[in-house]
Parts: C-alpha cells; structure tokens; sequence
C-alpha cells in the first residue's frame, strides 16, 4: 500500500517531489491499517471532540491538502500531517520492506502500467484505491492476517491497473 500510494500520489502530482509522495503512500497505509485495526477490534475508536477537531484544524491552516486515491491530505514541507505530527518515510526504509530487487520491479509495474492513465488522471485517482484491492497480497482475514505478510504479482497489477 506505502509504495502503491506513493507512485500514484507522483502520477497525479508529478509537481511533487518524490520524498512528499512517499510521506502520502506512508500516510494513507496507516489512515488504512487503523480504520483495519479498528474495524477488527484491535484499535479503539476515534475520541472525537470538537476540541480535537478545532486543534487539527489550526495545525491544517497553512499546509496544501493533496488529494490521492479519495484521501485528502494537509502537507508542510515534504510531509503529510497526521495525528497533529508529520508522516516521512524514506526510501530505503520501504525498499527494505519489498528487499531490494522486488522493490525496483514493483515500482517499475506500477509506473509503467500507469502510463496508459496518461491523461486520466482525475479518473485514475478516484479508482487507485480499489485497484489496490485487486491486485493486493493476500492474506488471513480478520486479526489472523494482521501484520502478515503475502506474495505481490506483477501480472495482478497489470490487469488490475491498465486502462
């Protein structure tokens, strides 16, 4: 999901440098694992007081909200702001993830079967995300498949993103 997020995110925005996109992909992964975590009982809910809410939204104030597969996300700098805090990641932390070959192969099939969304980008960003459900790894549902780990396919990304 980080890298998925991340190359969109540079697709759509290709004014953005690549350290900002890879705070997005990083950023929509946890916005993702958390809504996982709480719909399996293993996060609890949101504590959403007004208070909360009129203190996240000073800290928005000055940072540009980017739009990226039907998130909408505050970035300062070259990072997405969540929980009041920026959200980095760095490359080679998401390159270890994937270990090194994988990674590079990964991301060359995600950007090269993008390019035939040159154009629609609009289109594309609002159907990344169930993209992303098509050609994800599988694994356990529920808690068992929390935090596993399972085989991503490049012929999975190509039917599930060519235009």
């Amino acid at each position: 999901m980080q890298l998925w997020g991340s190359v969109v995110a540079k697709f759509v925005h290709p004014d953005l440098p690549w350290v900002a996109c890879l705070s997005i992909g990083n950023a929509i992964s946890s916005l993702c694992a958390v809504s996982k975590g709480r719909s399996i009982g293993l996060i609890k809910p949101a504590d959403d007081t007004k208070k909360d809410k009129k203190t996240r939204q000073r800290q928005f104030d000055d940072a540009r909200i980017v739009k990226v597969m039907g998130f909408s996300l505050p970035i300062k700098g070259d990072a997405v702001i969540l929980g009041g805090k920026p959200k980095p990641l760095k490359g080679e932390t998401l390159k270890h993830k994937f270990g090194g070959q994988q990674y590079d192969a990964v991301k060359a099939a995600f950007e090269d079967n993008l390019q035939s969304w040159k154009g629609h980008e609009d289109e594309l960003n609002t159907k990344a995300f169930h993209m992303y459900e098509q050609f994800r790894p599988t694994v356990a549902s529920g808690q068992k498949g929390w935090g596993q780990k399972g085989e991503l396919s490049t012929s999975e990304i190509a039917k599930a993103v060519r235009r």
